[in-house]
């Protein structure tokens, strides 16, 4: 944030983990905050390149920042109504089947909800191994996110992964 005040537009590269416990994966980052500062007048983008597992990590993520003249303040008094509600299930390093698996629960466990929903599969690329769900609610007013990961010891043959992003 800090770069918003340069004068030139700066480009920083970071290496390590992407979506990994206990910060927001770069899919919140991109979808949720950085649309949050656009809105206050900040000019930034994230490219994830590749993704990067608790605990080997080795994922890389360029961000762009252009400079900002000011900032304004952002009144969100409601969110308004659901107007979709998209995602991603992936995978590095484990089946395709699994990502398949997290999105038909994560589907599953939306429709319940009464909510139709658009969730892509993949195959990210890393060196480690993790699967991973996120999904992006965006309202009139406001976007959400959620998103939970595993890893190799978090099952997913009964989607819990998708459980946590989406409950049933």
């Amino acid at each position: 944030l800090p770069l918003c005040f340069a004068k030139q537009p700066s480009t920083v590269t970071a290496f390590g983990g992407t979506h990994v416990p206990w910060s927001p994966s770069l899919h919140y980052l991109k979808n949720v905050f950085l649309p949050a500062l656009s809105r206050m007048g900040m000019s930034l983008d994230l490219i994830i390149e590749k993704w990067g597992w608790y605990p080997i990590g080795g994922g890389r993520a360029i961000a762009r920042i252009n400079p900002c003249r000011a900032f304004s303040h952002v009144l969100i008094p409601r969110r308004g109504k659901l107007k979709r509600v998209s995602g991603i299930s992936a995978v590095s390093n484990l089946p395709r089947e699994i990502a398949v698996r997290q999105r038909d629960a994560a589907l599953a466990g939306l429709k319940r909800r009464g909510i139709a929903a658009s969730i892509a599969h993949d195959s990210a690329p890393a060196i480690g191994q993790g699967h991973y769900v996120f999904l992006l609610a965006q309202f009139d007013d406001i976007t959400a996110g959620f998103y939970a990961h595993g890893s190799t010891r978090t099952p997913s043959d009964n989607a819990h992964v998708a459980r946590l992003a989406a409950p049933a």
